[in-house]
């Protein structure tokens, strides 16, 4: 099944701040913004800022405070990515360089899956085509909004994602292996240098 993204999500532009977000040791809320996002690492939680969001003109419950869910979608730049949030800490909104998608009815397409599927070739030539501006580059919202997505059946996109975890975590695991033999070779290589070699 084809469908645009806004047919399946409610999408929605950071929280409008007065002026430079400042950090406020003190503050109430915390932001996360472009700095926080890595393409390849993922969101970084703990070097978000805290500073002062209106609590109470916003409410415990408004759609502004970022959930678990929510995907976020790095909007300027480059790098158009969308990230599944969890572990999402209370009382943190988005930067306006970010958008929040909210999907409509998880019973249909769940987080995970929407968000690989922004990630893949097919959606990334879409945003290569239709990115905007000559110092300041990004996609626009209307943009974001018609970008196609492929809805297989509910059972099938959790299988996608199963397939995937397994893959990232043989990729997790080869990384560190790699890691300690690169360790390992300079230890060697150390002690060779310093006269060691048994």
């Amino acid at each position: 099944m084809k469908k645009t993204l806004n047919q399946l999500a409610h999408i929605s532009a950071g929280f409008s701040f007065r002026g430079k977000i400042v950090d406020e040791l003190d503050g109430e809320g915390k932001v996360l913004q472009m700095k926080d996002v890595e393409k390849d690492n993922g969101i970084h939680w703990e070097s978000m800022i805290k500073t002062n969001v209106p609590l109470k003109k916003l409410g415990e419950h408004s759609d502004t405070w970022l959930k678990d869910g929510d995907i976020i979608f790095t909007a300027r730049g480059h790098h158009n990515y969308a990230y599944e949030i969890t572990g999402c800490p209370s009382k943190t909104v988005l930067s306006p360089h970010l958008f929040k998608i909210q999907i409509m009815d998880i019973s249909k397409v769940i987080p995970a899956f929407l968000s690989w599927q922004i990630n893949q070739k097919p959606a990334q030539a879409y945003f290569s085509k239709n990115i905007e501006g000559s110092v300041i580059v990004g996609i626009r919202r209307t943009m974001l909004d018609k970008l196609p997505i492929f809805i297989p059946p509910i059972e099938e996109q959790y299988k996608i994602i199963k397939m995937i975890r397994c893959w990232e975590k043989e990729r997790d695991t080869l990384h560190h292996l790699q890691e300690n033999h690169r360790k390992m070779m300079d230890a060697i290589a150390s002690n060779i240098l310093q006269g060691n070699q048994s």
